[in-house]
Parts: C-alpha cells; sequence; structure tokens
C-alpha cells in the first residue's frame, strides 16, 4: 500500500495518509471494536484472561485463590462469580478483582512457593 500526499493549508502534511476501500474500513472497525470489548474493563474476566493477564495456569487460580477459605470469603458474592447454577467456571469483575490482586498477590505467592494455602 503506498501513501499519498495531502496538502493542508499551504503545506504538505507531515503524516501519512493511505487510502482503503469501505469494505476495509469496516473490518478494521469491526476488529477495533473486538478488541476494545475484550479489554474493556466493562465486562468479566473469565479464566483464559487470567492467565494471560497474570501468567499462572488455571489451576494455580483454582487452589490458591478460588478454593483457598480466607480469600473465598472475600470474594465471592463480591468480584467472583463461583461455578454453579447458570455460570460456567469463574467470572472475574475486572477492576474489584484487580485491586485484590494488587493487595493479596504477595501473601498468596508466598503461600504458593510454600505449597499450601495461606
Amino acid at each position: 500500500m503506498q501513501a499519498i500526499q495531502v496538502i493542508e493549508g499551504d503545506q504538505v502534511s507531515p503524516d501519512h495518509y493511505y487510502l482503503i476501500s469501505d469494505k476495509e474500513l469496516e473490518r478494521l472497525r469491526e476488529k477495533s471494536k473486538a478488541v476494545e470489548e475484550r479489554e474493556s474493563n466493562d465486562q468479566w474476566w473469565v479464566m483464559g484472561d487470567l492467565v494471560r493477564r497474570y501468567k499462572c495456569r488455571p489451576m494455580w487460580f483454582t487452589n490458591n485463590i478460588f478454593q483457598n477459605p480466607r480469600f473465598e470469603k472475600m470474594l465471592r458474592g463480591q468480584s467472583v462469580m463461583y461455578p454453579g447454577e447458570g455460570v460456567k467456571g469463574y467470572h472475574c469483575e475486572p477492576m474489584a478483582f484487580a485491586a485484590f490482586m494488587r493487595q493479596w498477590f504477595p501473601e498468596i505467592a508466598r503461600a504458593a512457593a510454600k505449597g499450601g494455602k495461606s
């Protein structure tokens, strides 16, 4: 794809402009919208999102956070929907779960490294 020059006022614009078809523009808009929705804090995170964000395996979350009685009391009904009727897998409210991880991750990681739940 070749850039075109655009004149702004009486000067050649330093920006690069490209001609694309309406079809390609719509495809790019849809792709951008999908990325924004995925990254939006308005959506609940599922296990795959947690794995990508925190670089830990699903069982690590289950064993060290979700099934830890201490943390389950903090999370259940506050920032995590636990599996059950109508819910498959764990669903985390992004802002609240991120705040929980910022506060508790050092303790969780130390306990996990020792091989037990905190």
